[in-house]
């Protein structure tokens, strides 16, 4: 599914942002994170892997932030790796992209195709 596609525009998006609107503060994160997965499975499933990829190494990185809370400077370690990961798997699919590299496949998973999620 398309951002500006007729179905994102008059289907997901409404339905989406009333049920934002009506649900109670501690359930929006909850609900925005629901609809992300459900975008991403109606316009690429298999793009479901690499975000679950990413999200995973954000809430691990996160938890070991969250561990080493009094030592600045291994919490600013595992914050710059964090952000390293992320930035650099970023600039990976951008570039091969912006260059027309194809990336190799992981099994079923073609890699050159994180190019579109990546860029979101």
């Amino acid at each position: 599914m398309d951002l500006s596609s007729l179905t994102f525009l008059f289907i997901f998006f409404p339905v989406f942002f009333t049920l934002y609107l009506i649900s109670r503060p501690p359930l929006r994160l909850a609900l925005v994170s629901v609809a992300n997965v459900a975008f991403i499975l109606v316009g690429q499933p298999w793009a479901l892997l690499p975000l679950l990829g990413i999200s995973l190494v954000g809430y691990f990185v996160g938890r070991l932030i969250e561990g080493n809370e009094g030592k600045a400077g291994v919490v600013s370690l595992w914050m710059w790796l964090g952000i390293g990961i992320n930035l650099g798997l970023l600039a990976v699919a951008k570039f091969a992209g912006a260059y027309g590299v194809d990336l190799p496949s992981l099994g079923p998973l073609p890699l050159g195709g994180i190019v579109s999620l990546l860029g979101l």
